[in-house]
């Protein structure tokens, strides 16, 4: 039951209303005001929620107790006790390996390790065993319908737990020991409460340093793919947090890069030193990782490379020789095309890039909050990105999380549209994908603090500040030129930092309407405040709302993209669709829709993600054909080498007898 009256709310001539957000004279600060005026507190009549945009006073105008509202909420078929959930079970069904295989391991297999620069004693401190396994057929697999041969056995612990267990077999076919395997750092338990830690994106880089006395060091899982990083946001506190200084020791290639950038942003700056360089080769080409430098240079050198890490550069100080690889990256493999959100009719005309600034404004009425929370759905889809958000309007929070179930599930919020399993897979899905910062600051600095917290912790991808205009700083608008200018320079800033995507999502001024009681189209210059709106953004979008001819339908205007490799300036259109909250293609000429009602609770696959890309790229078969290129170098570089010095000298043979 909602009761005004209990908080000293005087609704005036709202008074028996039970919908809609009104706004009134705070019982708080009204007194102390000097603009008597001004109505601060917002209420939403149907949930019982206020908060004062003035004082900050908040909270829920109910006479229900919150025992009474925790005891309806636990008789629901969808309620989780989130507070017992890690005491209870896992976050899910992990299968273990069976117990490590014992005894003397293979001569080859230790003389492959030798030819690679790791003695058997390194192999026995870092559990390493082998065996015979059934291996798949792979990409020049000597097995062409796969069968038995040797493979190395590289074990996970954890507390001393075996947690996974690793195959490799001598032509570099991999697999799981159990399909269903927890993802964990390969000697995760090597680097506890040790000062110092390395990270390496192998195995075999990890027995490299294990060879020359640097046990603390782990590799991170599948080669350093799987850029969601799930494996430091879950260990990041016991086992990362105590940490002096770790070393980033990425290999060198483009999938090194693009991991050494992902994990840098979870770390203080000048806690971390990064190892790229690693040696020569004897013919003149540069080692590729630790164990080429290992194999090649020797112990020595590799050594030495780690040791040249541990100079932090000072801050300001570009390091011309890592720009000078980028550079060679670059003129290899062509000027990065960024990835597309999901829209058919937009991903020609815009395409998202880590460390961008991204402003979007509209005429009232236009959806802009609602078309970020679609953009922050599809990103979550088919990139797996998480959001960090500020959106003050949206309140209760609690709503908002309700509007993104409905986008998520593609139907409407209700217990006759979505049934309790459903929720409950959204529900996940949600607390997942966002990550709120709560308003009750609306200081820039205190955001963009918590931010830094959330991208760290959870990993998240991008900021939402939603909308600019309630942002302070110092506890003062931000209203003056000058402030605007470094308001938005410290939000670029951080966003190029951070590697992340900053949306911010600012209001006109007020919009007069035409003679005809239509709304003119706006552009960037007029948002409320300062031109430095259009002059900071990397990507500045227009919502415009058309209501004309019985039609109502939005338009969408990029109206400046700072780099012509992501996207272009132009026009799309969208039809909103009311119920759940989607933006569909819309084609004003010909009055048709492009309906998505898809639920897209279930994340993109490796594979279709590629896909998606390949046909979301720009209509040239050039930049199609790059795009697939690009994957399949990649994918390559996943994989150690397959050179004549590295294949482990095993017989594949189906009678070989197992251990």
């Amino acid at each position: 039951m909602i009761s005004w009256e209990s908080k000293g709310i005087d609704l005036g001539r709202y008074a028996g209303r039970t919908s809609g957000h009104v706004k009134v004279h705070c019982p708080e600060c009204h007194a102390d005001r000097k603009n008597k005026a001004d109505k601060s507190l917002s209420c939403d009549l149907e949930t019982g929620y206020f908060r004062c945009h003035h004082c900050g006073w908040h909270g829920y105008a109910t006479v229900q107790t919150d025992e009474e509202k925790e005891a309806w909420m636990r008789q629901q078929p969808w309620f989780r006790d989130y507070s017992k959930r890690k005491a209870e079970q896992p976050k899910r069904p992990y299968d273990r390996p069976p117990k490590a295989r014992t005894g003397k391991m293979n001569p080859k297999t230790v003389a492959w390790f030798k030819s690679r620069g790791i003695s058997e004693a390194t192999l026995e401190k870092m559990r390493v065993t082998d065996g015979t396994d059934w291996m798949p057929a792979s990409h020049g697999h000597r097995l062409p319908e796969g069968g038995n041969c040797t493979t190395v056995h590289f074990n996970y612990y954890r507390d001393g737990e075996l947690i996974a267990t690793k195959l490799r077999s001598g032509d570099k076919c991999f697999r799981q020991a159990k399909a269903n395997c927890e993802q964990i750092c390969y000697n995760l338990d090597g680097i506890l409460n040790t000062e110092d830690c390395y990270i390496v994106e192998g195995e075999m880089d990890a027995l490299s340093l294990a060879e020359i006395g640097y046990t603390n060091v782990v590799s991170v899982p599948d080669g350093g793919s799987d850029k969601a990083m799930h494996w430091l946001v879950d260990y990041y506190e016991k086992y990362f947090a105590d940490k002096k200084t770790i070393y980033i020791c990425s290999d060198n290639d483009t999938v090194g890069s693009d991991l050494c950038r992902e994990l840098q942003k979870h770390f203080d700056p000048g806690s971390y030193v990064v190892v790229t360089d690693y040696g020569t080769k004897p013919d003149g080409t540069p080692c590729k990782d630790a164990n080429d430098c290992l194999m090649y240079c020797g112990p020595d050198t590799l050594r030495k490379k780690l040791d040249e890490g541990r100079t932090v550069r000072p801050e300001g100080d570009a390091d011309m020789e890592r720009l000078g690889l980028d550079l060679d990256d670059l003129y290899a493999n062509g000027l990065p095309q960024g990835v597309k959100i999901g829209f058919a009719n937009l991903d020609p005309l815009v395409r998202l890039e880590k460390g961008r600034l991204v402003i979007i404004t509209g005429t009232p009425g236009s959806g802009k909050s609602q078309f970020l929370d679609q953009v922050a759905e599809k990103m979550n889809y088919h990139h797996g990105w998480r959001f960090s958000m500020f959106s003050p309007e949206m309140m209760p929070l609690s709503l908002h999380m309700a509007m993104l179930v409905s986008k998520f599930t593609g139907k409407h919020f209700d217990r006759e549209s979505i049934n309790p399993d459903l929720y409950q897979k959204a529900k996940e899905r949600v607390m997942d994908a966002v990550h709120f910062i709560d308003p009750d600051s609306y200081d820039l600095d205190g955001i963009l603090a918590i931010a830094k917290y959330q991208v760290r912790k959870y990993g998240c991808d991008a900021l939402v500040l939603d909308p600019w205009n309630d942002l302070t700083m110092n506890g003062e608008g931000i209203t003056k030129t000058d402030d605007i200018n470094t308001a938005l320079l410290k939000i670029l800033t951080f966003t190029q930092q951070q590697h992340i995507v900053t949306f911010v999502m600012a209001h006109p001024s007020k919009v007069a309407r035409n003679k005809d009681g239509t709304v003119p189209k706006i552009s960037l210059s007029d948002i409320s405040g300062s031109i430095h709106f259009y002059n900071r953004a990397d990507i500045g979008i227009v919502l415009t709302r058309h209501s004309e001819e019985g039609r109502d339908y939005t338009e969408l205007t990029v109206q400046k993209m700072r780099f012509a490799n992501l996207g272009a300036v132009g026009e799309t259109y969208f039809k909103y669709g009311v119920g759940v909250g989607r933006f569909h293609p819309y084609d004003p000429v010909g009055d048709h829709t492009e309906w998505d009602e898809r639920d897209l609770l279930t994340p993109n696959t490796t594979q279709e993600a590629m896909q998606f890309q390949a046909a979301a790229a720009p209509n040239t078969e050039a930049n199609v054909s790059g795009f697939l290129e690009q994957a399949a170098r990649q994918e390559r570089e996943l994989k150690p080498r397959l050179d004549s010095d590295d294949d482990l000298p095993f017989d594949n043979n189906e009678n070989e007898p197992p251990f």
